[in-house]
């Protein structure tokens, strides 16, 4: 168990913190709760060990050890704020800054002056912003937050400058604010103003400590992109000159750092493939910038330029600074180091982590480099020597825990197939990732795990089930030592009968179902195919029909599926059947100028494209459907937010409801009584996990899900007459029943 710090005024962090803001008081939940039954689930689905989250290591100074800082969790627990500390860099202490009545989430930054853990406490679905200081990294005051900051109640930013600590804040209309802290005083940071409807976009703040800040942004619109644009203060944020692009819109910037003579910027830019690749930029001035060559090494088990790769957020010392690089399907990432005098050295390699993407943060500290690598849950801690990294901690273990993947119906009741990530790695970098499903049965208020039957299945990757008066049918695939995937199934009419292998589909090649369909005696699969199983692979859709549910045929090609010679091409994402039997399917067409236009198809003999009218001119996807026999949703994500169109016979649509960019509405499904959303909802300081509900597909009414921390739903499935709703595991109870929905839908939605 972590230990308690010593804090100037420990009692008063609440009341300091709600204090300084001028956010009414809260009485209340933001939206009315649904009645939630738990749903007891196995031990195979819950996490043993505690949720952590960390930001970037600051180094050691004369007067402060080594430190990072974030949040400890346990299972169904609060988040407290923790701060680890090590005098050499090699044995770390972790330690709760103080009590919060709620649940923590932030980060540390600090300088050789003072240091600051800042975020935000969560409680009943609102936000209240968070700050401590110290200048020991071992005792910490609570300071509060003046009320005109962080309408939305949370910090996004916090960056140290000397004695001085900056916070940004944006709330959910993407409007930025800023204060300086100083000698614990709050004063306005006032940020640059932007023309018409483009948005501020703040991705990062450094100073120089000789009284310039320098603040990278991407002005533009909500949900368009643009390139990296800087803006320079020398009177403390007062007032704010533009500078110049870093990169162009094909550019990322993870953060910048002041160094010897300048600042230099990490990040990476697209390829002509869309592929990331690292880049560094400096400027004597912050002003011009120009792209510097990195090294990046050849290490066995580790090709950085056959994926893509990124800088992550650097730290500074003696007017250099250390990085780690990371690299797409990598388990190791490489740590960098600048000097003052501009000059770029690979140092060393990492550990391998079970986790692909693994990236992190590294310090420096005189001589001595620690690292901090993260991938898939797992965070270890280590540190160079003698050229050589040496693995000293570890800080959270990956753990694979099962969840619901598919539900659906039995003789006994509802079925669940159960899935878990698995991942087998070698000390030199080389992995294999896939899935390991087993099966499930929802008995009353209780999962308890089950053979699937036939147990063939359990041998799979991935299935697909569908079961209807006329029988019951089963899809899945399977990948083959030499990366093929092929598609297994079986087939009953009724339930005293055996199982019967399907046939028809391909014994060569990658094939998989994405869906299953039945309809006026016609069994139909939706698959997708690749011309290999390599990340990356172009998918292609196809339609296969049985009239028996085990002999198989391709029916059809996807409209326009594939690309095209003149550079356009069409994607599918989902299909439905409409209320007249005919297939439809939705997805997106691609120009040649490389935009997204959402589409949809229908197929009764011959394709037919759907008139979406204006919508299928904004930038986007169609991402599902949803159809009941009185009429359809489409889903759309265009531009930003989310869309559903209703249609009652899958001809004429209209757009019925948009979702606020900032909340978090998934795709619907259909349930007895309506249609059903999974979510996030946010307004102001506030945000829940949510299921939205409507009798009809047009009107929309949020409900919040109670949580211990906010946790968003993640996935409903509909049963019987009740709804399945699942969330992260960390909430320790994963699973909820929403019991009679129709009921839930009657009471709360509206027509």
């Amino acid at each position: 168990m972590p230990r308690r710090m010593t804090t100037a005024a420990s009692a008063a962090l609440l009341a300091l913190v709600l204090g300084g803001c001028s956010f009414p008081a809260f009485a209340e939940r933001p939206l009315v709760e649904v009645g939630t039954e738990r749903i007891d689930v196995p031990e195979s689905m819950l996490p043993s060990e505690d949720s952590i989250s960390v930001g970037a290591i600051l180094p050691a100074t004369d007067g402060a050890p080594w430190a990072f800082g974030g949040a400890r969790a346990p299972v169904g627990g609060t988040a407290e704020p923790t701060v680890w500390t090590s005098s050499d860099g090699r044995t770390w202490t972790d330690a709760v800054v103080d009590d919060v009545d709620g649940s923590f989430s932030g980060t540390l930054a600090g300088s050789a002056e003072i240091t600051a853990l800042a975020g935000e406490v969560w409680k009943d679905g609102r936000y209240t912003p968070a700050l401590w200081t110290s200048h020991d990294r071992m005792t910490w005051t609570p300071v509060a937050v003046p009320g005109s900051f962080a309408a939305s109640g949370q910090i996004d930013l916090v960056t140290v400058v000397g004695s001085e600590v900056h916070l940004i804040s944006t709330d959910n209309e993407g409007a930025a604010t800023g204060v300086t802290i100083a000698d614990g005083e709050p004063r306005e940071l006032s940020l640059p103003a932007v023309e018409g409807e483009d948005l501020l976009n703040v991705g990062g703040l450094a100073g120089n400590g000789e009284g310039t800040l320098l603040l990278t942004t991407a002005p533009s619109p909500r949900g368009v992109s643009a390139a990296t644009v800087t803006y320079l203060s020398d009177d403390g944020g007062a007032t704010w000159k533009r500078g110049g692009e870093i990169g162009d819109e094909a550019s990322w910037v993870a953060a910048v750092a002041p160094v010897r003579d300048g600042f230099v910027a990490t990040g990476s830019v697209a390829d002509a493939a869309g592929t990331a690749q690292a880049r560094a930029w400096f400027s004597h001035d912050g002003e011009s910038w120009r792209e510097e060559a990195l090294p990046f090494g050849n290490y066995e088990g580790w090709q950085p330029t056959a994926a893509g790769t990124w800088l992550g957020v650097p730290s500074t010392s003696d007017g250099g600074l250390v990085v780690m690089l990371a690299a797409d399907n990598a388990l190791k990432a490489a740590i960098l180091h600048r000097d003052a005098e501009g000059a770029w050295q690979n140092v060393t390699l990492t550990a391998a982590t079970p986790g692909n993407g693994v990236g992190g943060y590294a310090a420096m500290s005189g001589e001595q480099i620690v690292g901090l690598t993260s991938g898939s849950g797992e965070i270890r801690l280590g540190r160079v020597v003698d050229g050589s990294w040496h693995r000293t901690m570890t800080l959270s273990k990956r753990e694979d825990i099962l969840r619901i993947t598919d539900v659906h119906t039995t003789k006994e009741g509802a079925g669940l197939t159960l899935s878990r990530p698995a991942f087998t790695y070698s000390p030199l970098g080389w992995w294999r990732s896939f899935s390991e499903i087993s099966g499930g049965m929802l008995r009353g208020g209780e999962i308890v795990e089950a053979r699937l039957v036939p147990s063939r299945l359990e041998s799979l990757t991935s299935t697909e089930h569908l079961r209807v008066p006329e029988g019951e049918l089963v899809l899945g695939t399977e990948f083959t030592a030499t990366g093929e995937v092929l598609v297994h199934g079986y087939f009953r009419a009724t339930e005293s009968e055996k199982h019967q292998a399907v046939t028809g589909f391909p014994t060569a090649g990658v094939l998989s179902p994405d869906a299953l369909h039945y309809f006026d005696g016609e069994w139909i699969a939706v698959m997708e195919r690749r011309a290999s199983a390599a990340v990356g692979t172009p998918t292609y859709t196809e339609v296969w029909s049985s009239t028996d549910g085990i002999t198989w045929s391709k029916k059809t090609d996807a409209a326009g599926d594939g690309a095209n010679t003149d550079g356009t091409s069409t994607g599918y994402s989902a299909s439905c059947v409409l209320p007249d039997g005919s297939l439809l399917l939705v997805g997106h067409k691609r120009d040649a100028a490389d935009r997204y236009f959402p589409t949809a198809w229908r197929f009764d003999d011959e394709w037919l494209e759907v008139d979406l009218g204006d919508a299928a001119a904004r930038e986007g996807y169609a991402t599902s459907c949803a159809s009941r026999d009185d009429g359809i949703v489409l889903s759309l994500a265009t531009q930003g937010h989310r869309t559903l169109m209703h249609s009652v016979d899958g001809t004429n649509w209209a757009a019925v409801f948009d979702a606020e960019p900032w909340m978090v509405f998934a795709d619907p499904i259909a349930v007895d009584g309506g249609y059903a959303s999974a979510g996030i909802w946010r307004d102001g300081a506030h945000e829940v996990g949510a299921v939205w509900l409507s009798a009809d597909g047009t009107e929309w009414t949020p409900v919040a899900i109670p949580a211990p921390r906010p946790f968003g739903v993640t996935r409903i499935d509909a049963v019987g007459d009740d709804l399945l709703v699942s969330r992260s595991a960390d909430s320790g109870a994963p699973v909820l029943m929403i019991r009679n929905i129709a009921d839930a839908i009657q009471e709360h939605a509206t027509r």
